[in-house]
């Protein structure tokens, strides 16, 4: 059974001594306890009387709504309630619920002030537990609610046994449909019906703002941070059924394409093209059934990079315990939540790929492993008489290198040659997964969904060459216009304006006739640029803010049927005109002139050393060149190095790979105390940060990151190209070497006119 419970004034209730007790018992310090216990109790409240505070309240108990430091304290004291029930638990009084034989025990789930307890459903459990919440209750001030707390049974319980407990807990049975932390804690099979409640809160939200004078741009701010957001909750849990999404895009459509007066408007585009991505001539509202499938990809995720999880020991010992989660076949009878997460497997099978250690878990043709290609496999058919062989096989474990004989011998050219392009660590570290979609390797919701969209679209017809009007729609988001006259531009390029010509076509007007000229149909194009009178405003001097016209001007076909208004040329120019001049202002007011200063080289201070570091491509070498200079307080050099590093394509690697020999330099000549300075700040942050972590270069950031950690102190830094020049010339001119040029307190002839510099200029 399961004990679901609710605390009557949970705040309010907690006995100061108690949470001394526990802070004491948990081994915080004493002043640290002190400093916390006087936050707590050095309170006092005034009670406003006419508007005006009056009397001095001093509490003896409770901690103080909206306080930042209340959570945290309320968790300290729900560390009393555990330790009651784990100690239930190892007395044997008690025991945990499992999904499964193997399946870890559970006794409870604590959220904040939401507990839910598991036990078996017997008097002597019941008799625990009620013991358990006595003690509890009596220690720490708090009150469970009766009439709020409730059980729900097993279908294997008894009615009869269901009478007997629930009288014993003097609490109400549920029996489904009920939430726990926002989320129904049980899914029936009417699924619509589970869900209704976030189409509701949605509606409402738009019943509300429909009594408001909106603009698109307003609408769209509102559709994306609170009408699309509202389900996000729900669908990183459980796969929404397509009727709750396709009404939730209706009423949000609706919402978006009404008028203010609150009728339905026109649709004059389709939904779908709506929610595309904006380069995709879109307006980047989600479409709800791809993001839900993103959002469970994430906890996908979760469970691959966290199996010492609570949720993926519950899942494992259920669905997957002979395999991974991977391979996992969805059974007949599996729970929704599970039939849900597995649902989405496909986006991370389409975005994983493996990141080579030691190469021992990855199949040379059966697994996705290389950086390139619209499959990350190799497009080297594999002999019929070879046995899958693993990427092991292709590597010189002895010296961390790749077989290059071996890899001439097995592929192509052009799989050799983006083999060799994946760093090998010395080290041969586990392979793992990462998530191919990121710069970082690690997995995001935005670029899960990009990967649904793209795969849905191609799946429509587009064409894998790209979206042919990418640079026109790029451009237009791109000009510094307001928003509403983008969309109003989007608008047109769609042919989505109410010109009569459009109003004809859905029965609105009778006549296509332009208003103005009475001499062609009012077209879109001929309604914003080809009518002799809207051309008087582009003769007017509105072209560099020609939208704000059009947008005047392309509502008149719609004004004219319904209201019978039509605005002069005139009026439209003068309007304009101010609106334009207007926004000008405003952007001089935003963006006012900044003298950027040259940067200089700077010497580091006291016994520190400096090393600069940089990293060039070499595209026809495919190879990048590395220059090194450390130099000393004085900006004397210490030691200079040049160096190739084949098989480099990407700016990054060659950047790392730069850093990383510079700090190899610095330990082979014994310098203990560095700054690391380069021009290249994604390599700093790399360094700094653990992001690389998936990236498919971790493994020359764990190196590079171990080589910084063994110095005995260390700095990192990001210094403008002007200042890390000499750097930047021993890098471009490596190309011109074969082997590792090293000068111990030295440089070579092309770069000491600009060492020189550095150290007459830096102050």
């Amino acid at each position: 059974m399961a004990l679901k419970l609710d605390m009557s004034k949970a705040y309010d209730r907690v006995e100061w001594s108690f949470v001394h007790a526990i802070m004491k018992k948990m081994g915080f310090n004493d002043k640290w306890v002190t400093l916390i216990m006087e936050c707590i109790s050095t309170v006092s409240y005034s009670v406003l009387i006419n508007g005006e505070p009056k009397g001095l309240i001093h509490p003896s108990r409770g901690l103080r709504q909206g306080d930042p430091l209340s959570p945290y304290i309320f968790l300290l004291c729900a560390e009393g309630l555990l330790a009651l029930l784990v100690r239930a638990e190892q007395e044997k009084k008690i025991q945990g619920v499992k999904v499964a034989r193997a399946a870890p025990a559970i006794s409870h789930l604590f959220f904040a002030d939401d507990s839910i307890l598991f036990c078996q459903a017997t008097r002597e459990a019941c008799t625990t537990i009620q013991e358990i919440l006595d003690t509890y209750e009596v220690a720490s001030g708090q009150l469970i609610n009766r009439e709020k707390t409730n059980v729900f049974f097993s279908k294997n319980t008894k009615p009869e046994q269901r009478d007997i407990l629930k009288n014993q807990l003097e609490v109400q049975e549920i029996r489904q449909h009920e939430k726990y932390l926002g989320l129904p804690s049980l899914i029936g099979r009417s699924k619509r019906q589970v869900f209704s409640s976030i189409k509701e809160r949605v509606w409402k939200k738009i019943q509300g703002w429909k009594e408001k004078l909106l603009s698109k741009v307003g609408k769209e701010v509102l559709i994306k941070a609170v009408a699309q957001a509202v389900p996000t909750y729900a669908m990183s849990v459980f796969k929404l059924p397509l009727s709750v999404c396709h009404d939730l895009d209706t009423i949000i459509s609706r919402f978006w394409w009404g008028t203010q007066g609150g009728s339905r408007g026109v649709h004059w585009v389709k939904w779908a093209q709506v929610c595309q991505r904006r380069e995709r001539g879109g307006l980047g509202f989600r479409n709800l059934e791809w993001f839900n499938q993103a959002m469970l990809a994430k906890m996908g995720w979760r469970l691959l990079q966290n199996e010492n999880s609570l949720v993926h020991m519950v899942l494992k010992a259920k669905y997957f315990a002979g395999g991974t989660f991977m391979q996992a076949t969805v059974k007949q009878g599996s729970s929704f939540t599970w039939r849900s997460i597995a649902g989405a497997r496909w986006v991370l099978e389409e975005g994983l790929r493996w990141r080579i250690g030691n190469g021992t878990r990855v199949s040379v043709w059966g697994d996705k492993w290389l950086p390139s290609g619209s499959t990350n496999r190799p497009i080297t058919p594999k002999p019929q008489d070879m046995v899958d062989p693993k990427v092991s096989e292709l590597i010189q474990g002895e010296i961390g290198q790749w077989d290059v004989n071996k890899l001439q011998l097995w592929f192509m050219p052009e799989d050799v040659a983006t083999i060799l392009t994946i760093p090998i660590s010395r080290a041969l570290p586990e392979d793992i997964q990462l998530w191919n979609a990121t710069p970082h390797g690690k997995f995001t919701v935005s670029s899960a969904y990009r990967l649904i969209a793209e795969r849905n679209n191609l799946a429509q017809g587009e064409s894998s060459s790209g979206y042919p009007m990418a640079k026109v729609w790029r451009a237009v988001w791109k000009v510094q216009l307001p928003n509403n006259i983008k969309v109003f531009t989007w608008r047109a390029l769609h042919n989505a304006l109410p010109t009569l010509v459009n109003l004809e076509r859905r029965k609105i007007s009778q006549s296509i006739w332009c208003p103005r000229c009475k001499l062609q149909a009012e077209t879109v194009l001929h309604a914003i640029w080809e009518c002799d009178e809207v051309a008087n405003c582009w003769r007017g001097g509105l072209r560099d803010f020609y939208v704000h016209k059009l947008s005047n001007s392309g509502s008149q076909g719609i004004r004219l049927a319904f209201e019978g208004i039509l605005m002069a040329p005139s009026q439209i120019f003068k309007t304009a005109t101010r609106e334009r001049d207007e926004y000008k202002s405003v952007l001089l007011t935003k963006s006012p002139s900044i003298t950027r200063s040259i940067p200089k080289w700077r010497a580091p201070e006291g016994e520190m050393y400096k090393l600069n570091f940089d990293g060039a491509l070499f595209k026809t070498l495919t190879s990048a060149g590395i220059g090194v200079i450390i130099r000393n307080s004085e900006g004397l050099p210490m030691a200079s190095m040049m160096s190739q590093k084949p098989n480099v394509t990407d700016p990054l690697a060659a950047e790392l790979f730069a850093a990383m020999k510079g700090l190899q330099l610095a330990h082979d000549i014994g310098i203990t105390r560095l700054i690391l300075e380069g021009d290249s700040a994604n390599t700093i942050k790399a360094l700094q940060e653990n992001d690389g972590e998936y990236s498919w270069l971790g493994n020359v950031i764990k190196e590079a990151k171990q080589l910084l950690h063994g110095l005995e102190a260390w700095e990192l830094s990001t210094i403008g190209r002007e200042a890390n020049n000499v750097a930047h010339l021993l890098a471009r001119n490596a190309q011109y070497i074969h082997e590792d040029h090293v000068l111990m307190e030295d440089v070579p002839v092309f770069v000491q006119q600009q060492l020189i510099f550095d150290v007459t200029h830096y102050s």
